[in-house]
């Protein structure tokens, strides 16, 4: 199986500058299953150096040492800094060509409108429940002032509760699904960025496979 040492100074195919100071000359070691998706990664410096970052299902990075990776696991040399270093493992053994890499931007992109707009459609759904309960609470109250003659005051109190008090309740109880929205929307944001530059990508550059500021493809 072939084995990567990745830094400044490692056997990799693609370069990283000298200019990414907190990327060690030998920062990581990865093993390459060529016959499966289970690869292997060794931080060289056993955690006692910058540190080797991997990327969750949430698009954050956490840090790791030893651990199983797949090859469109996206890694980062060194913490968050000009100075550090991300590529997707894949890139080891297709230095230079993000054909790859956009091709699996395009299935997370998919992945995730299609969730946004489910969620988008409950959302909508939940906003017209807000809109609609007020006024069947308002006519309810009208019909039991048909046949229960209730005092004005009192009756302009109930309306005043039945307007309020329904949406107040049905926005505690569907504020998840508007947080699981927004949460969608900024985990895309961290998933949909270029392979090269990092830069985040427009819808244009994702369907065209192609980055429109460094040009990768």
């Amino acid at each position: 199986m072939p084995v990567f040492t990745v830094g400044r100074s490692g056997d990799q195919k693609f370069e990283i500058g000298q200019d990414r100071q907190f990327v060690h000359n030998e920062h990581v070691r990865i093993t390459v299953d060529e016959h499966s998706d289970n690869w292997y990664l060794e931080d060289l410096k056993g955690g006692k150096g910058n540190g080797v970052y991997l990327r969750d299902s949430a698009g954050d990075f956490r840090l790791v040492v030893n651990c199983h990776i797949k090859p469109n696991d996206v890694l980062r040399l060194g913490p968050e800094n000009a100075k550090s270093f991300t590529f997707m493992a894949h890139q080891l053994v297709a230095p230079n060509d993000y054909s790859y890499e956009f091709k699996y931007l395009r299935a997370m992109d998919k992945r995730f409108k299609k969730a946004e707009e489910e969620h988008a459609a409950v959302v909508k759904k939940h906003n017209l429940n807000m809109i609609i309960a007020p006024i069947i609470c308002v006519s309810l109250v009208a019909i039991v002032r048909i046949f229960a003659p209730i005092d004005p005051m009192l009756m302009l109190a109930l309306c005043g509760v039945a307007t309020a008090l329904p949406p107040g309740l049905l926005r505690l109880k569907y504020r998840s699904d508007s947080e699981r929205l927004k949460r969608i929307k900024e985990t895309r944001a961290k998933f949909l960025l270029c392979p090269k530059c990092w830069r985040v990508l427009s819808d244009y550059d994702v369907r065209n496979c192609k980055c429109s500021v460094c040009k990768a493809m």
